[in-house]
């Protein structure tokens, strides 16, 4: 992808379709990748504000193709600026228009110790989840980027100090020694919501 224009231009023939066969126009939703190119990279806020588009990934190995790098790692596995700089604007853009983030592949399946690290350092970015390319990595990704229980746990008991300290006229206190506001509540309601959503598809 490009550019907005061939966003919107795959949409109106997937829901030219959705009409032919009497589907919900919309109900089919869209990944889409946003660095194969250049153009897409310095688009990529634009790429995520259509309707249909669900989720927004990035790709290391595409962009480096595109702008003819030599590679994409330091030596020590971490992206080289560019690409790190693409995989933060890719977060951002993606929860910019609320959709789902979505890491790149980490390529080498045979480095699990490699991917766990990418993966914890991932869902502490913001990402909810990562693209895979082999069937190992599989558990090792939704173990990552699933709310623990203790996560679960902690964030339901902040939500529950949250509604009576909000009560009491308070947004700001003090919770296992440390001070809380607003956006510790954002982060505790998302946590929630998103074991929640996990726990209907099981």
């Amino acid at each position: 992808m490009n550019n907005a224009n061939e966003v919107a231009e795959i949409d109106e023939t997937i829901r030219e379709h959705e009409r032919a066969c009497g589907h919900k126009e919309g109900e089919v939703r869209l990944l889409i990748l946003g660095t194969e190119t250049p153009q897409g990279f310095l688009n990529i806020g634009d790429l995520a504000a259509n309707p249909r588009v669900d989720a927004l990934t990035w790709g290391a190995e595409d962009l480096s193709a595109a702008i003819g790098s030599r590679g994409n790692r330091h030596p020590d596995g971490r992206y080289l600026p560019i690409f790190e700089h693409a995989r933060v604007m890719c977060l951002l853009a993606a929860t910019a228009w609320d959709k789902q983030p979505l890491d790149t592949v980490f390529v080498d399946f045979n480095d699990l110790d490699g991917l766990r690290s990418e993966c914890l350092e991932s869902a502490n970015m913001g990402y909810t989840g990562k693209i895979t390319i082999h069937p190992n990595q599989i558990e090792i990704v939704n173990e990552c980027f699933t709310p623990s229980p203790a996560e679960v746990s902690e964030a339901r008991e902040l939500l529950d100090l949250f509604a009576v300290k909000e009560a009491e006229g308070l947004m700001a206190f003090s919770f296992k020694g440390q001070m809380v506001d607003v956006p510790h509540l954002t982060r505790a309601k998302k946590i929630v919501e998103m074991s929640e959503a996990l726990t209907e598809l099981e």
